[in-house]
């Protein structure tokens, strides 16, 4: 029996053995593994330091395109922010962000030109038309993709106004982007309208949207052409209506329909 027990606590002995020179072996492979990742890491934040402290990296240009697309004020806040500033450490995406946030910029792509270069392309808004939700209300002027970029006094307005009743919309703000039904669809008729071969001899003075989206556009002094929904497509018509604009009875017509595929002429009353 005795012999036995200690054949037991042998064994244990020869476990545990294998156990510490197993653990002896990792260790071994173990912490040169260790050292070179301690190594590595230590000598990457070294020559990030080294690159982030490099006078050869200080920005040193900024180039703008178009050269006029920022006005003077941002282009002094631009070059607080980077000039002099190590390239690496510039956050594009913030300065992109920064300038967007002027509703006449669409996008300001930053690019960074090692090894001290910015360059910075701008796409500005192009504004279409003035709008006005009342009656009485200020007009304020939009871009094609319904963005209000200023409003400015009533003196000062020259140019297409599109009327837009009924929506209840408040009285709009610089920075805010439109959303009524109809807007794209005018938009769009507005800038199509001139490749028509009626666009020589008549122009736009005025567009009004309904509340459903409904599209009415005035040539000159009338008559108003109601276009629906659709004007892209209604403009099919307008060979149909050149003989009738081009007669002495204009100035009696009220409006003209040409939402339903046939011309229908309102006479005033």
């Amino acid at each position: 029996m005795g012999r036995k027990k200690r054949g037991k606590r042998n064994g244990k002995r020869g476990s545990l053995g294998a156990f510490f020179k197993a653990s002896f072996h990792f260790a071994l492979k173990a912490i040169p593994i260790f050292i070179i990742i301690f190594a590595a890491g230590g000598a990457f934040f070294g020559l990030r330091g080294m690159l982030f402290a490099d006078p050869h990296l200080s920005i040193q240009r900024i180039l703008v395109a178009p050269t006029d697309a920022l006005s003077r004020e941002q282009r002094l806040r631009v070059d607080s922010l980077l000039a002099g500033k190590n390239i690496l450490s510039v956050d594009i995406r913030r300065i992109s962000g920064l300038l967007e946030k002027d509703p006449w910029i669409e996008t300001a792509v930053v690019t960074k030109r090692l090894p001290s270069e910015i360059s910075i392309e701008v796409r500005k808004r192009v504004p279409i038309a003035y709008v006005r939700f009342l009656a009485n209300g200020g007009l304020a002027l939009v871009s094609g993709d319904g963005m209000v970029l200023e409003i400015p006094p009533a003196q000062a307005v020259t140019g297409l106004v599109i009327e837009i009743s009924g929506t209840g919309t408040k009285e709009p703000r610089v920075g805010e982007r439109l959303s009524v039904k109809g807007f794209e669809q005018a938009n769009q008729f507005f800038r199509e309208f001139p490749k028509h071969p009626l666009a020589q001899f008549e122009s736009i003075s005025k567009i009004s949207l309904d509340p459903i989206g409904n599209v009415k556009a005035t040539l000159g002094k009338g008559p108003e052409l109601r276009l629906g929904r659709k004007p892209l497509e209604v403009m099919r018509s307008f060979d149909k209506i050149a003989p009738i604009l081009e007669s002495s009875e204009r100035s009696k017509i009220d409006y003209i329909d040409l939402q339903f595929n046939n011309v229908i002429v309102k006479q005033k009353k």
